[in-house]
């Protein structure tokens, strides 16, 4: 710019020169601001698949803890099987891509949904038929996993 003050274009073929210096440089900071959006794009895309595959399991959950509000529904959730669901929650977290996710802190949080998940289809496996006091025991896991969903949404 300092060249541009010091030697002002005279003529036409000058000012031409001028517009595609400028033209070039400002074509280069929009390549680079394009880039910088698309990566952080990209990034943001991955961890909302990764939230997403948390919720499968967060949503088997949650439909294994609430039960039925009526008697039919109650019966209903009672003789379901939830472990094929909890097992498969499971294989869609262990199965998740992290090396598509640029964060530790989510790649660790990721790890600790797997964990979570395991041990919610240990205890259930161990059993099937759980009364419902030990239903309300899965509450916890269910927290921590929403919990861990928002720790890698915000992860950096």
């Amino acid at each position: 710019m300092a060249k541009f003050w010091q030697n002002p274009p005279m003529g036409s073929s000058d000012w031409a020169a001028w517009a595609q210096a400028a033209g070039t440089v400002a074509a280069l900071f929009a390549g680079v601001a394009l880039f910088h959006y698309q990566s952080g794009f990209q990034r943001r895309q991955r961890r909302s698949c990764a939230a997403a595959t948390i919720g499968v399991a967060i949503f088997v959950l949650d439909t294994f803890t609430r039960g039925g509000k009526e008697f039919d529904d109650s019966f209903a959730h009672f003789v379901t099987d939830f472990s094929p669901r909890m097992r498969s929650a499971l294989d869609a977290l262990k199965g998740f891509p992290t090396s598509d996710i640029d964060s530790a802190e989510a790649i660790v949080q990721i790890a600790y949904a797997v964990e979570i998940m395991q041990t919610v289809v240990d205890k259930f496996s161990q059993k099937p038929a759980l009364p419902m006091n030990d239903v309300r025991g899965f509450e916890t896991e269910l927290r921590k996993l929403r919990f861990i969903r928002e720790r890698v949404l915000a992860a950096d």
